[in-house]
């Protein structure tokens, strides 16, 4: 029986299941006509690096809440974005075949 306790173990630490959550992938993006916050994770919640439009890094990665504090225009797009249409102006037009 510990033979195949130490083998589970193994197996689940190879997958990584036991392994510590990576913190340099990011997970997604969103984007106005002026910015682009990266979304990165963090300990407790994500982490939030900001861009200008030409790429130059405006901040380190901050929660949502210092971000939001020191660029209040982008308080609604933090906290209501998503990833597949971060925008917060009129519905875009469905592509053809897109079921509603």
């Amino acid at each position: 029986m510990k033979k195949i306790t130490a083998l589970l173990a193994f197996t689940l630490a190879a997958h990584g299941a036991l392994s510590e959550p990576k913190t340099d992938t990011m997970i997604g993006t969103l984007s106005t006509g002026d910015y682009l916050i990266e979304i990165w994770p963090g300990d407790k919640a994500p982490l939030y690096l900001l861009k200008n439009r030409n790429g130059k890094t405006l901040t380190d990665k901050l929660p949502a809440e210092v971000l939001a504090k020191n660029y209040p225009e982008l308080k609604a797009l933090i906290e209501n974005g998503i990833a597949d249409d971060a925008s917060l102006g009129p519905e875009q037009p469905k592509s053809p075949g897109e079921i509603p």
